[in-house]
C-alpha cells in the first residue's frame, strides 16, 4: 500500500495505561484496524521479551519487536527474522552489584533463562513479574551465572551520582533514571530503542518520513527523533519529550496513543 506507515509505540504509559499496564479495548481495536490496513506496528519497551509477548499476541501482530530497550530485536511471528541481541557481561554485573549493593533497595536482572532478584519490589513486579520464571533470589555477586539483558535497581536519589559513576567505569555502559520514579537501569551504549528502530527501518525498507513514533519517557527520545512524526503522551513525566514533541490530545488512560494514530492516518 503506497501510504503505509511504520508505527513504533512504547508500551507502559503510552499504548498501555501507567502502572496498571492495561491495554484498553478501544486501543486494541484501533491498533488491529491500523495493522489490517497495512501499517506496520512495532512495539518497543524496556520490558522483557516474555512480558511483551502477551500484548503482541493480543494485538495479533506479525512484525518485529524491540525488547529490553533495544538489547533484543526479534520477530515472534517470523523465525527467519535476523534477530539481534546484546547483553551485560556476567563479570561486569557481579562487580557492579558488589559496588552498589549497600546503596540499593532493589536490584533485578534477566537472562534468557533466569530471573535474578535482590530485594524486589511491588512496583517492579508490574513490569518484570517473577511469576512463572526460573527465579533466583539473593545477592547477584553470589548468585549470577548468566549474562543479562536488563539490570534495574531502586535507590534513594542521594545515591544517583554514585550509581552512575560506578556504571560508567566500564566502557560502553550507561546509567539512567526511569522518568518520575526512584528506579534506574544500566544500558549498553550500543543498544537502545533508536538503534533498534533504525535496524527495523533498514530491514523493512522504511524512510524517516514514513515513521510515526509515540512515547512517554526519556528513553524514547532518540527513537522519536528518528521518526518523521512523533508525539509524546499527554501528561507524561518526561520534560525532555514535552520540550521537543507535541503531546497527544488524550493521555494513556484514555486511549491517547491509539486515538492520535487514528487522527494522523485517517483510517
Amino acid at each position: 500500500m503506497p501510504n503505509r506507515k511504520l508505527i513504533v509505540t512504547d508500551l507502559d504509559g503510552t499504548l498501555l495505561t501507567a502502572v496498571s499496564c492495561l491495554l484498553l479495548p478501544e486501543s486494541e481495536l484501533i491498533i488491529k484496524q491500523l495493522a489490517k490496513a497495512g501499517h506496520q506496528i512495532i512495539l518497543t519497551s524496556g520490558r522483557a521479551y516474555r512480558t511483551m509477548l502477551p500484548y503482541y499476541q493480543k494485538l495479533e501482530l506479525s512484525t518485529p519487536m524491540i525488547s529490553y530497550n533495544g538489547a533484543m530485536i526479534s520477530n515472534p511471528g517470523d523465525p527467519a527474522f535476523p534477530a539481534y541481541s546484546s547483553t551485560f557481561d556476567k563479570e561486569f554485573v557481579k562487580s557492579y552489584f558488589s559496588a552498589v549493593k549497600e546503596k540499593v533497595n532493589a536490584f533485578i536482572g534477566e537472562s534468557d533463562t533466569h530471573y535474578y532478584r535482590y530485594k524486589g519490589s511491588d512496583y517492579l513486579e508490574n513490569f518484570f513479574p517473577s511469576k512463572d520464571t526460573d527465579l533466583i533470589d539473593g545477592p547477584l555477586d553470589e548468585t549470577l551465572r548468566d549474562s543479562l539483558y536488563s539490570c534495574v535497581m531502586g535507590a534513594d536519589d542521594e545515591y544517583s551520582d554514585f550509581l552512575k559513576s560506578e556504571a560508567e567505569k566500564a566502557p560502553g555502559i550507561g546509567w539512567r533514571h526511569w522518568s518520575g520514579s526512584p528506579y534506574s537501569e544500566l544500558y549498553k551504549l550500543d543498544s537502545d530503542k533508536a538503534k533498534g528502530l533504525a535496524y527495523i527501518m533498514r530491514y523493512l525498507g522504511f524512510k524517516k518520513e514514513d515513521v510515526i513514533a509515540l512515547g512517554d519517557s526519556d528513553n524514547d527520545y532518540e527513537a522519536m527523533k528518528l521518526a518523521g512524526t512523533a508525539y509524546c503522551m499527554k501528561g507524561c513525566k518526561s520534560d525532555l519529550l514535552k520540550a521537543n514533541f507535541p503531546q497527544t490530545e488524550f493521555d494513556c488512560h484514555h486511549n491517547g496513543a491509539a486515538i492520535e494514530l487514528l487522527k494522523l492516518l485517517g483510517e
